[in-house]
């Protein structure tokens, strides 16, 4: 006998691409607000494609990331770096940018792009925390840097770290995709 559970924590959030570009309307007026913040504070602001040639920079950008973690053993460290790695691998679509303050990287996304090219689903990103709003920022220019052709952008789960899932929810994803636990 077979029992099926949903399993909140892996839900994955998904946003219309749209709406996570233009911050628009009432409920994502905070979140735009942080953007301004970000672009007034800081100057000579950068988005750059992620690629082979700007790699580095984002090696360093992960480097920074690890060094802010209180438990190191518990971050996703080894993981992003490989993700980095398959970056020129063409069996999978990928898809990044770079964020630059002063010509200094301080954030960086990572996303595969979905065969049918409507669904970005964002695997890694990575910010410095001395730049306040790097994740903020970095979530909204990828949104703006992706064609306009994908319609969704799926943030994956929070793994039911509730500070993560609260950030994710102030987003306004539009569905969720469910997630099941199997018992017998």
């Amino acid at each position: 006998n077979l029992n099926l559970q949903e399993d909140r924590d892996n839900f994955d959030y998904i946003y219309l691409r749209e709406s996570l570009a233009k911050l628009e309307g009432k409920e994502l007026h905070k979140k735009r607000t942080h953007i301004n913040k970000f672009e007034r504070t800081y100057s000579n602001i950068r988005v750059a494609p992620l690629l082979s040639s700007n790699i580095n920079d984002a090696y360093f950008i992960l480097d920074e990331w690890q060094k802010e973690r209180e438990e190191k053993d518990d971050s996703d460290f080894n993981e992003a770096k490989e993700g980095l790695s398959l970056l020129k691998d063409e069996r999978f679509l990928l898809e990044g940018i770079i964020l630059y303050i002063d010509e200094t990287p301080v954030a960086w996304t990572l996303a595969e792009i979905m065969r049918e090219k409507k669904c970005a689903l964002v695997i890694f990103e990575k910010a410095v925390s001395k730049y306040a709003g790097g994740f903020q920022y970095v979530n909204y220019a990828l949104a703006n840097f992706l064609s306009e052709d994908i319609l969704y952008i799926n943030r994956e789960q929070d793994l039911g770290n509730l500070g993560l899932r609260q950030a994710k929810m102030t987003y306004r994803p539009i569905k969720f995709v469910k997630k099941y636990k199997i018992t017998v």
